[in-house]
């Protein structure tokens, strides 16, 4: 090859180089851009907590209330980077979270325990036990809620939260913290975690540290860790009118003021317990809940707040609580008026189950 071919096929090398590295800048700056809109500066004053959870202790021990804001971690450009090439494919990732959940939710089972509201509701608490179900089938899905709705059939609004084993939405077998929310029965309305934006994730405070404590939706939760449940708060501000998340004294985010015009008020009922996307799934620990203590999965501190109480959660009536079993053979809800607990659980249709 002579000087002048080679000159001209190393300019092609140089060129094709010049125009990938180009390419990849390119994307970096969009992905870059992205980062920066998620995690855009919004900071919660102290103003914005309402009043009621910040005067009892429980609630606020351990939390991140200051005289400024709370604190959240940020997404960094590696997290995009690796879940997809192009920020437009990292876009359809997110979307496609909601149309991986189940549109009908008419073939779960589930055992759990409601209170029919007879006066507005403002709030509804508990903790609840932490467990590691085996998922199976398609779509197979296994949680334990807190759960707050109004309205019947199609037309109803609810927020539920907890954690939940959901391998085809979450890629693994881990319990993670979940929320589930609609305002129209699910027809169109499927919100998941922080996927809707009238769901006002809460935002760092520009600092740039991380704090491997803090917890988010979708977290994976430890097992091993000396804590066995975890707490689920959802409540309503009277004087701003929003509905707040708050898991283990972190507050994970509010819903703007016109996003439930109707939850709490009448036709309102408040539920504990599990759910089950099929009967091949175990729910809870996998035990029944008549089996009680130390072999089922439990939920305790059952809490409401109405208008009788609208600064204070008190504990339910248990005496006025409702059993739903709906495959008694395979899953069930044991309550313990006394230790004011409830068990729920059960193996599900596996080979084992008696």
């Amino acid at each position: 090859m002579n000087f002048f071919g080679f000159s001209l096929l190393a300019f092609f090398f140089i060129l094709t180089a010049i125009l990938v590295s180009a390419q990849n800048n390119n994307r970096h700056e969009d992905v870059v851009k992205t980062v920066r809109r998620i995690n855009k500066h919004v900071l919660l004053t102290i103003k914005e907590v309402p009043t009621q959870m910040l005067k009892m202790k429980k609630y606020a021990k351990k939390s991140r209330i200051n005289n400024t804001n709370f604190v959240r971690r940020r997404l960094a450009v590696a997290n995009v980077m690796t879940v997809n090439s192009t920020t437009s494919e990292f876009k359809k990732k997110q979307k496609s979270f909601q149309h991986q959940l189940p549109t009908s939710f008419d073939t779960h089972e589930h055992a759990s325990v409601s209170y029919e509201a007879t006066k507005v509701i403002y709030g509804v608490a508990a903790k609840i036990n932490k467990a590691e179900p085996s998922v199976h089938g398609e779509q197979g899905c296994s949680q334990a809620h807190v759960r707050i709705k109004t309205g019947s059939g199609q037309n109803y609004e609810s927020i539920t939260a907890g954690w939940h084993v959901f391998p085809e939405l979450n890629g693994d077998e881990s319990i993670r913290l979940f929320l589930l929310w609609t305002t129209d029965g699910y027809q169109t309305k499927i919100c998941y975690n922080y996927e809707c934006e009238e769901f006002e994730q809460e935002n760092d405070d520009g600092d740039g540290n991380d704090d491997d404590d803090e917890v988010l939706l979708g977290n994976i939760l430890d097992l091993s860790s000396s804590q066995p449940d975890i707490q689920v708060n959802i409540w309503k501000d009277p004087d701003q009118q929003k509905w707040f998340l708050m898991i283990n004294d972190e507050l994970m985010g509010k819903w703007k003021s016109d996003t439930f015009p109707a939850l709490g008020g009448p036709y309102t009922s408040v539920e504990w317990g599990g759910e089950v996307s099929n009967n091949m799934t175990e729910m809870g620990t996998g035990r029944f809940g008549h089996e009680g203590h130390n072999k089922a999965c439990y939920i305790r501190n059952l809490e409401i707040m109405t208008t009788d109480n609208p600064n204070e959660p008190i504990q339910v009536p248990f005496r006025d609580l409702i059993k739903r079993e709906t495959e008694p053979d395979f899953y069930n809800v044991s309550i313990h008026h006394n230790s004011h607990y409830i068990y729920f659980g059960g193996p599900g249709s596996n080979p084992g189950n008696p």
